[in-house]
C-alpha cells in the first residue's frame, strides 16, 4: 500500500512540473518573439536602441501623463501671468522714456495733460496685471503647456527607456565580489619529548610561511577584483553618459521642432475660441449693463426734461412769496434784487454729476497702464494668419536658444534625475522656457496687429479698451 500511494505521488508531481515547464518555455517563446520583432539598431560608440519595445508599464505611464498634465496647466498659465506683467512693466518704461524725450514746453505742461498710460513714477504691481490679464491668453498657454509637456514629452520619456533598456549601462550590477580568504590558526601541540623540539619548530616555520603566501596572494586577488570593478564601473558611467547624449539628440530632433511649432501656431487659435466662449457667457452680462444704463440715461433725459416746469413752479412761488412779503414791508422794488437772487436748485446738481463723472475717467485713465500685448483675433482666419507670423518670426529663435538652454539640462535630466522626479525638474525649468514663449507667441509684428482690425468686426469692439493703451504708447 505504501509503494501504491508513493507511486501515485511521484505521477502527480511530475504531472504538475510537466505543466509548469509548458508554460515556462511559452513565455520564454513570447520573449524571445518580442526581442526579434524589437529590431536592435547598433549605434556608434557602442550603443544599440530597439526601435519598436513596448513601454514596459502603460499604469505608469498614464499617472505620469496625469500629473503632468494638471502640473503643466497650472505652470503655463502662471508663467503666461508673468509674462503679460513683464509686458506691463516693459510699457510703463517705454511710455516714461517718451516722455522724457518731449519738448521743455510739453514737459512744463500740467501733470493732468501728460497723464495717461503709464504716466506714474511708480512701476506696475502684479495687482495691476491681474485686474487687467487676458484670460483667453492665458487658459490657451496653459492647454499647450498641457499638449507639450503632458501629451508630448512624457510618453517620448518612457519611449526612450524602453528603446535603450536592454542596454548594459543601464542595468545596476547587484553583484559584489566577495573577494577574501580567512586565515585559520592552528595551534601547535605541546612536545614533551625535548629531541623533538627542532622538528616542532621546522614544521611552524613551514606553516607560516604558508600562510603568509596565501594572505598576499588573497590580497593580490583583491586588489585585482578593486581594479576590475572600478574599471567597469567607468565603462559604465561613460556608457551613461553617452546613452545620456542619444537622448538629448533625439529630443532635440524630434520633440523641440514639433513643440515650437505647435506653442507659436495653436495658441493665437486657442486663444480665439477661448475669447469667444468668455464674451459668450459675458453677453447677458453685458445686455443687463446695458439695459441698466439705458434706464438710467431715460430717468436722466426725463429730470432733465421737468427740471424747466420745476424752475417756473419755484419762480413763481417766490414771486408770490416776494410780492406778499412786499406789500407786507411796502417796498415794492425789491423784487428785482430778489429775483436776481433766485438760485437754481436742479442745475448745480447736474453740474456736479458731470464733472464727477470726468474725474472718475480721468482717475481710471492714471490707474490703467499701457498694454503692448495684441488684441485676440476676431475669426479664424485671423487667428491662423496670426500663428503663421508667429512662427516665421520667432520660430528660429526659439530652436536656437533651445540648443543652448535643453541640452545641459536634459543631459542632468538623464543622467542624475529618475524618472519619477523628471517631471518635478521639467517644471522647474518650464516656468522660465513657457514666459519666454509667451512673450514671443504673443508679441507678433505691428503689420500684423494693424491686418487685425480689418477682419475683426465684434472682436475689436470687445476689445477696444485695452488696445486703446497701446495706441496710445505707438502715436506717442
Amino acid at each position: 500500500m505504501g509503494v501504491a500511494h508513493k507511486d501515485g505521488h511521484s505521477w502527480l508531481w511530475r504531472l504538475v512540473q510537466h505543466r509548469v515547464g509548458r508554460r515556462s518555455r511559452q513565455k520564454q517563446k513570447e520573449r524571445q518573439k518580442e526581442r526579434e520583432k524589437e529590431r536592435i539598431v547598433r549605434l556608434p560608440l557602442g550603443i544599440s536602441v530597439a526601435l519598436w519595445a513596448p513601454i514596459p508599464s502603460s499604469s505608469r505611464l498614464k499617472r505620469d501623463v496625469l500629473l503632468n498634465a494638471v502640473a503643466a496647466l497650472l505652470l503655463f498659465s502662471a508663467s503666461d501671468i508673468m509674462a503679460q506683467h513683464l509686458q506691463h512693466t516693459q510699457a510703463h518704461k517705454q511710455q516714461q522714456q517718451s516722455q522724457q524725450e518731449l519738448d521743455p514746453q510739453q514737459q512744463q505742461q500740467p501733470p493732468r495733460e501728460l497723464q495717461g498710460c503709464g504716466a506714474e513714477q511708480v512701476p506696475p504691481t502684479l495687482s495691476s496685471t491681474l485686474r487687467q490679464i487676458d484670460a483667453g491668453r492665458t487658459l490657451a498657454v496653459g492647454c499647450e503647456g498641457v499638449i507639450v509637456n503632458a501629451l508630448l514629452l512624457t510618453p517620448m520619456y518612457h519611449k526612450l527607456e524602453a528603446m535603450l533598456a536592454h542596454n548594459t549601462a543601464l542595468k545596476r550590477s547587484s553583484t559584489s565580489s566577495a573577494g577574501g580568504g580567512g586565515s585559520s590558526s592552528r595551534g601547535n601541540p605541546k612536545v614533551t619529548s625535548s629531541g623533538r623540539s627542532g622538528a616542532a619548530a621546522r614544521v611552524a616555520a613551514a606553516v607560516s610561511g604558508a600562510s603568509t603566501a596565501a594572505n598576499t596572494a588573497a590580497n593580490a586577488a583583491a586588489a585585482a577584483a578593486a581594479a576590475a570593478q572600478t574599471q567597469q564601473g567607468s565603462r559604465a558611467s561613460r556608457l551613461l553618459w553617452l546613452l545620456s547624449l542619444y537622448q538629448v539628440l533625439a529630443v532635440q530632433i524630434v520633440a523641440m521642432p514639433f513643440s515650437s511649432f505647435s506653442f507659436l501656431f495653436f495658441t493665437p487659435v486657442l486663444r480665439f475660441s477661448f475669447t469667444r466662449l468668455f464674451e459668450e457667457q459675458q453677453l447677458p452680462a453685458q445686455e443687463e449693463q446695458v439695459q441698466q444704463h439705458y434706464v438710467q440715461q431715460q430717468r436722466l433725459e426725463q429730470q432733465l426734461l421737468l427740471a424747466p416746469e420745476r424752475r417756473q413752479q419755484q419762480r413763481q412761488q417766490q414771486e408770490q412769496e416776494h410780492q406778499q412779503f412786499c406789500l407786507i414791508l411796502g417796498s415794492p422794488g425789491s423784487q428785482r434784487t430778489i429775483q436776481n437772487e433766485v438760485i437754481d436748485k436742479d442745475a448745480p446738481t447736474t453740474v456736479q454729476q458731470h464733472q464727477q463723472q470726468q474725474q472718475q475717467g480721468q482717475q481710471q485713465q492714471q490707474h490703467q497702464r499701457c498694454w503692448i500685448s495684441s488684441d485676440p483675433p476676431g475669426n479664424l482666419r485671423a487667428a491662423l494668419r496670426e500663428g503663421y507670423e508667429a512662427v516665421r518670426c520667432h520660430f528660429r529663435e526659439i530652436y536656437v536658444a533651445s540648443l543652448v538652454v535643453w541640452p545641459l539640462s536634459d543631459l542632468i535630466n538623464f543622467r542624475f534625475v529618475p524618472l519619477a522626479m523628471r517631471p518635478a525638474w521639467d517644471s522647474l525649468l518650464d516656468f522660465v522656457w513657457a514666459v519666454y514663449l509667451s512673450y514671443a507667441a504673443h508679441s507678433s509684428p505691428a503689420p500684423v496687429q494693424q491686418q487685425h482690425p480689418v477682419d475683426e468686426t465684434a472682436g475689436a469692439a470687445a476689445a477696444a479698451p485695452t488696445s486703446s493703451a497701446g495706441m496710445q504708447l505707438n502715436t506717442a
